[in-house]
């Protein structure tokens, strides 16, 4: 019996990490159709991934708890490293500091700036 393990059985799942409860309607909107796994934090999207491993993240930069999700993406990436992560930032980082999080083997996927 061959088995395809890259066939999806579902609709893909997605962590989304924002602390912001009009982001994550408009997520949820925008979204429709997948599984949707919505966390406030950082802290909590790590105990998240301990035991699950979403098809893609999405994760807000200012968090609650004064948490910025750039410094957790490299905990994201030893936990989950196949998982593509769009980190969205609302004017919080400059340039360079994009730049940054785009490189090396913990980087994030893209980065999307929110308009204000």
């Amino acid at each position: 019996m061959v088995v395809d393990i890259m066939k999806q059985t579902g609709p893909a799942s997605i962590l989304v990490i924002e602390d912001d409860p009009q982001q994550i309607r408009l997520y949820s909107k925008a979204l429709r159709g997948y599984r949707l796994t919505c966390v406030a934090n950082g802290t909590a999207a790590l105990k998240f991934l301990e035991d699950n491993h979403p098809d893609l993240i999405i994760l807000d930069n200012v968090l609650s708890r004064g948490e910025r999700g750039v410094e957790f993406l490299p905990r994201f990436k030893d936990l989950v490293a196949h998982v593509p992560i769009i980190i969205i930032i609302s004017g919080t980082l400059d340039i360079q500091s994009q730049l940054q999080v785009l490189q090396g083997p913990r980087a994030a996927h893209y980065v999307i700036e929110q308009a204000r």
